[in-house]
This record gives structure tokens, sequence and C-alpha cells, in this order.
């Protein structure tokens, strides 16, 4: 010691840089504890606090906290401030409710609240942004948090009392690995659940599914899925135990059944049979086909599935389409490939030069021999036209392209198709014809 009764050596330069009384008795702290600014994890599992203060902020170098096994019902705002923490583990506690500003914690990784009473879990951790893991298991929950926090890989909310999913939940987990919901009360699967696209695992175990949509086998990366205790209709139990490669082979065969075929046997593996969504195309092609249905609309669910999508062609072509669908100008900014041809369209607005992207857009109609009658698609015998000679004189007004060409000129679109064609078979003028901008059988 020195003379001034200062200690020398090592111990005037000790740090607590770990503190550790877990399994113990506590039910408080002495205050001296959150003048420890330098302290880096702090382990106060199994005790018996009710309780912490705000003086709990003071600890801004904490990058660990596990208060997990007590008898907390709330936490200190200032919780807020620890906004070094990479992991806070808050399970087996009374806590109905999480402060506020447990938002601010933007560079936490892992968050365990399991096992306590919370009901509702606040929208504003999506501002978490860092978050990868988040543990809700065991609690009170009755839906499942609309959480976008993007880097969100693992979420675990078995064991609560959630009967259904949204679209808009789901939609939120951009970068989802693994979902379980496993022991809930769930009835139904959306749809959506397809646009999953980073999900590797998800379990379903002890829910309450009749029906599984075939959709889930589009998920390309997925590799378990677990089903077991489900009171599952149309689809064989010797199936679910030959494992999720098998399972998920089986229902995209049923995706690739013939309409009318899946119409005869409609099940809870089929689609919807005007709904018939190419997920992987919409993500991996950028593509968005509806084409060959013969519809007279394109069904709003495929262009739901394409949302945040970035889609780059769009191909409706061959279909009874009357007017360009009104939701493309959901990729306005995107699109640069349409194809509307083989369609009814009588009317073409100008909006469609909106689309600044735009190098192909094929708006050409095919009449058949013997299907399809020129009065039936509104032609009349235009200067220039290919149609040939000793056809009927036309009755009807030929669709009002001009403006349409008029304003897509200044646009430099390299190809674009808005002629009629007929011939005898499909074959004899292929699947699309389009034309370089000014070349057009329909020129003025």
């Amino acid at each position: 010691m020195r003379s001034g009764g200062q200690p020398n050596g090592p111990e005037s330069c000790l740090v607590f840089v770990l503190l550790c009384p877990s399994h113990n008795q506590l039910s408080a702290l002495p205050v001296e504890v959150y003048s420890l600014n330098k302290l880096c994890s702090m382990t106060l599992q199994q005790n018996r606090l009710e309780s912490l203060p705000e003086e709990l902020g003071q600890l801004e170098n904490l990058t660990q906290l596990d208060l997990s096994n007590n008898l907390l019902k709330d936490l200190p705002s200032s919780l807020g401030r620890l906004t070094s923490l990479q992991k806070l583990t808050l399970s087996h506690n009374k806590l109905s409710a999480l402060p506020d500003s447990v938002a601010q914690l933007k560079n936490l990784k892992l968050f365990d609240c399991s096992n306590n009473q919370l009901t509702d879990i606040s929208a504003n951790l999506s501002e978490m942004l860092a978050l990868e893991q988040l543990y809700l298991r065991h609690n009170k929950l009755r839906a499942l948090p609309k959480l976008p926090a993007p880097a969100l890989k693992e979420l675990y909310v078995g064991n609560n009392h959630i009967e259904k999913l949204e679209a808009e939940q789901l939609s939120c987990l951009k970068a989802i690995s693994l979902l379980e919901l496993r022991d809930n009360k769930i009835q139904t699967l959306p749809e959506q659940i397809s646009t999953l696209s980073t999900l590797t695992r998800l379990d379903l175990t002890n829910n309450d599914l009749s029906t599984l949509p075939a959709s889930i086998s589009l998920l390309p990366d997925l590799k378990v899925l677990l089903l077991e205790g489900n009171p599952l209709r149309g689809i064989r139990r010797d199936l679910l135990k030959k494992g999720t490669n098998e399972l998920l082979k089986y229902l995209r065969g049923r995706i690739k059944e013939e309409p009318d075929q899946a119409e005869e046997q409609q099940t809870a593996m089929t689609l919807p049979s005007q709904a018939r969504v190419n997920v992987h195309s919409i993500k991996t092609l950028k593509l968005l086909d509806y084409s060959e249905k013969q519809a007279a609309d394109v069904p709003e669910e495929l262009f739901d599935a394409a949302a945040d999508t970035i889609v780059t062609s769009v191909n409706f072509s061959k279909n009874q389409l009357t007017s360009i669908p009104p939701r493309l100008a959901e990729f306005v900014s995107s699109l640069s490939d349409i194809n509307l041809g083989f369609n009814k369209l009588t009317c073409c607005s100008p909006d469609i030069c909106k689309f600044l992207q735009l190098t192909n857009i094929d708006l050409s109609l095919a009449l058949y021999s013997n299907s399809i009658t020129e009065q039936q698609v509104g032609l009349e015998q235009v200067e220039g036209s290919p149609i040939g000679a000793g056809q009927k004189e036309r009755q009807e007004e030929t669709p009002d392209y001009s403006q349409v060409r008029r304003s897509l000129q200044g646009q430099h679109i390299p190809h674009l198709s808005l002629g009629a064609r007929e011939g005898g078979d499909r074959e004899q003028w292929g699947e699309r014809h389009t034309c370089p901008l000014g070349n057009s059988p329909l020129e003025e």
C-alpha cells in the first residue's frame, strides 16, 4: 500500500467486465452496482428480482444482460439506453408488456422473452435493425407480431394462442429462415406463405390445420416442414411419415394438375382454379405470367404475390382481356416487356406511355380460322393490313391505337406490335409477332 492508503500494482487498474450473481435469492441490487460503467456482461438469472431501478440505464457498455427466471413484472424505460446490448434474456418472468424504449436497442441480435405473460408485441420492435433471433414462446399472443425487422432470421412463437395467420404479417418477414408456430390454434395457412422465399424450416406441429395450401411447395429453400399433430385431410398419413421432400414433391404435383382434372378433384392441395401463381417465376425470373387462360381478367392474387418485387416482364397473352389491367401501374418503374397479344382489347390508355423502361410491347391480335370471327374481334379492313383478299367486309370499328402509337413513338421502344393477323393455325404465326416501331402493319 502507498502511504496515502491507495492500492498499487495491478489491483489499481481492476475493472469489472463480468458480474454474475446468478442462482441466489437476491430481491434487489445495491445501487452502487449501476455505477460500474465498464461492465460488459451481467447475469442475474435465478434470483427473486421483482423490479429494476432506472439507474440500470447507466450501464451503457453492457453487451449481454440475463434477467431470466426472476419475478419481474415490468422493466424500466431506461433499458433503451443500453444501446450496446447484443443479447437480452428476459425469459421466465411475469412481464405483460415491454417498454417502448426497447426499440432503441439498435444493436440487439438475440431477444428472448419466452415464458412471460405477453399478449401483444409492439410493431416498434421493427426499429431493432440488427435483430436476428426473437423468442416469444409460452406467452399469451393471439396473433403473429407484425415485425418488419429487416435482419430477423429466426422467430419462435410456439405455445401461444394464435388462431390465424394474416398475409400482412407474413409479408413483413423478408429474411426469415426459421419460423416456429408449433402448439398454437392455427386453422388455416394463407397462400402468401409461399412468399417467404428464404424460409428453410417451418414448424406447425400440434395446430388445428385441416388443409394445406399447395403453394407451400413453391418455397425454394424449404428443407424441414413439421406437421405432426394436425387433423389434416387429403394427405395420407404414410406420406407425412416419408419426410419433407416427399411431401413437397406431392404438393408440387397437385399444382401441375390439368385445370379440368383439378376442378373435378378439388382438395386442400389445389390452388384456386383461376389463381395459379407461379412464385418461382416472379421471384427468380422477374416474370408475371398469366397466359393462355382464356380469362376475362387477371386475378388479384397474382399482383399480390408480386408486391414489393421487381417485375421486368409481363405475359397476359391469349386471354379474353378487353382492357389493360390497371394494376400493371404497380410495376411502372421496372417493366421492360409487356405481352398482351391475342386478347380482345378494344382500347388502350395512353397511360401505357408512363412505362419508361419499356422496350417491347405486343398488342397484336390473331384471327384463327373457324374459331374467332372478324366480327367478334371488331376489326375493319385497314389499308396496308396483311389480312388476305376475299375476306368479308368488316362491319365493326378497328381498335383505336393511333393515340398510343403517337405517344409511344417518342419513347424509342425497339419493338411494337399492334397488328392483326390471321392464319390457319397457331404454328404458322408462332407465339409472338413484334416489329420495329414505325413498321407495323397498322402504320398510319
